[in-house]
This record gives C-alpha cells, structure tokens and sequence, in this order.
C-alpha cells in the first residue's frame, strides 16, 4: 500500500521538473564515463603521483566538454559562457601542478594537452582564434611565455615518471612544440612603430638572449637522429640565437669562426638542399620542407638570408663558411 501512495506521488510530478533533475544526472554519467577514459588512455594506474595525476585527468576532462561545445556549436572560445568551465579546468590544474616534484615533467605534457588548441598553438576544430596567446593582453603573454621557457627546460632535462603518457615515443615532438610556441609572436611584447622596429627591440633585450642560449643548451642534449621537424625547429633556436648580435649589423671575428655559425649555417644547407629535392621527403615532413623555403635563404629579411648576406659581407675572406655559402647560393640558382 505504502509503495503504490509512493508511485502515486511522484506519477503527478511536472515533466519539466524531471527533466532539470535529469540533466545534472545524465551530466554527471557523461563526466565519470569521461573521465575513466581519458584515464585509460594515458595509462595513468602506474602514476608515481596518483593524486597529482587525478587532478590533471580532472582538469583534462574539462578541457575535453570544453572543446566539445566548442566544436559542435557557435560559441567561441572568448564566450563568457566558458569562464566558469575555464575557472574549473585552471583550478583542477593548478592543484595538480603543485603536488609535481620538481624533477619529474608530468606537469608538462598535461598543460599541452589542456591548453594548446586553446591558447592556438595547435589549431583549432573551428579556426577559432578567439584566445590565442596573440589575441591577449601583453602581461598575460609574457606570464605565457614564461611558462613556455620554464617548461622546455624540464622537459628537456627531468623525465616524464610514472606510467603518465608512458613510453614517450616522440619527445622530439613534444619539446619542439613547446619551443615552437615560444618563438611565435614574441615581438608582438615589444614597443615599435611597426613589425621590423619590435623585432629589433626584441632582439636588444639581453633576457630574451639569456633564454635562448639556455633553450639552446636544453634541446641540444635530445637525440636528433633524422627528425627533420626536430633539426628545423633546433636550426631556429640557434639562428635567433646569433640574431642578437646581427641585429647590430655587426659580426665579430670571433663570432665569423665561431662553432655556433658555422653549425647553423651547414644545417641550413642541409635543409635547403633537402628541401629542394621534392622527391626524397617523406609525406610527414613534406609541410617542414615548405615552411623552411618559405623563411630559408633567398627570402628578403629572413633569418637565413640576412646571415648569409652579413657574413658575406663583413667576415674575413678566408672563413670557413663562406665554402657553405658558396654551396647554397648555387643550389639556389
């Protein structure tokens, strides 16, 4: 009697009323059934940081509504809509990243795996650029940038403990997505009346040469081996590197023997004359070799060419590296 004055009472309850009681349920189904796959996919059981590693998944399972919403509807990433999914995602975050030991790089691939599409470092389901790191106010991309710098260092010199995105296949990858963020849009943190006048004051300042040479050290203890990806984006570094002091339109005699110009220099022919020969790339570096010939030499202003023409200039006839030049400027004819 009592069970059937129980049915009878929630028969008369309003349908709108069980479909707001439904939704945090079926909400809360989806999350868990989330969140036990994102676990599953990162092995993270073998975790040597098992709380850490419950707020990264938590933080990751966020992240994931977010970009789902995002992808199958209208709504940009700078909708008010996300602040409080945004306030979630960064607090699950922050408290993982703290319970991190300082000698482990866990932290860091989480943060790519939360926040890069986000901030445009890897494009976006929708082209959406609504929250890349240029569109930002320029002390949150310095605090952007500096996280970037901080992260390339652990990475490249403290493992990835625990069974967290275990075995690393491609750290190469991963380190060269990183540093790849941070090369982008760095003048844009510079005063300047145009894109030329920043990119001079960015070269003058000393902390900016500090954190290359420091980046540079960093990625230069990785295995290369024939990842061209990987030997594009180290050819970079050391060519904005030895910017700092080109920007001068000056080279000191040292720096014309140096090892550092002439290592950038022979990678530079040993890319150039990779990717001018269309058919020895294999289909995954076929956007390297294009994105190289868009910036190497024989293109006005670019990094390899302005090298090129001030050591052809302004280094003693008997360098070495002219014989690397001589070899390029062939190539290109």
């Amino acid at each position: 009697m009592e069970i059937n004055q129980i049915k009878n009472k929630y028969r008369f309850v309003p349908k709108w009323l069980k479909i707001i009681l439904l939704i945090p349920i079926v909400f809360i189904a989806l999350y868990f059934n989330f969140y036990t796959g994102i676990e599953q996919k990162y092995n993270t059981k073998n975790s040597v940081n098992p709380e850490a590693t419950r707020y990264f998944v938590h933080a990751t399972t966020v992240s994931f509504f977010i970009y789902l919403v995002h992808s199958k509807s209208w709504l940009d990433f700078d909708n008010p809509i996300f602040i409080p999914a945004y306030k979630l995602r960064d607090y699950f975050f922050e408290k993982g990243e703290k319970l991190v030991q300082e000698d482990n790089a866990e932290n860091v691939l989480w943060w790519r795996v939360n926040y890069f599409e986000f901030y445009g470092f890897f494009q976006t389901s929708r082209n959406d650029h609504t929250m890349a790191i240029h569109t930002l106010d320029r002390d949150t991309q310095i605090k952007l940038k500096t996280r970037l710098y901080h992260y390339i260092l652990k990475l490249c010199n403290y493992p990835v403990r625990g069974g967290v995105f275990s075995p690393i296949t491609n750290l190469q990858d991963k380190v060269g997505s990183f540093v790849n963020a941070y090369n982008i849009y760095n003048n844009l943190l510079y005063e300047g009346n145009n894109s030329l006048e920043r990119t001079l004051n960015y070269f003058k300042d000393s902390m900016q040469k500090e954190r290359y040479t420091h980046i540079y050290k960093a990625i230069s203890k990785l295995d290369i081996n024939d990842d061209w990806e990987f030997i594009a984006t180290k050819n970079r570094v050391l060519g904005n590197l030895l910017m700092f002091e080109l920007h001068t339109q000056t080279i000191s005699k040292e720096t014309c023997y140096s090892q550092e110009l002439y290592e950038y220099l022979s990678t530079v022919k040993k890319l150039y004359l990779w990717a001018k020969d269309t058919q020895s790339i294999q289909k995954e570096y076929v956007t390297v070799a294009n994105d190289f010939l868009l910036t190497g030499p024989g293109v006005k202003n670019s990094i390899p060419q302005v090298t090129i023409d001030m050591v052809s200039v302004l280094c003693p006839k008997d360098t070495p590296i002219l014989n690397l030049i001589n070899e390029i400027n062939n190539k290109e004819k």
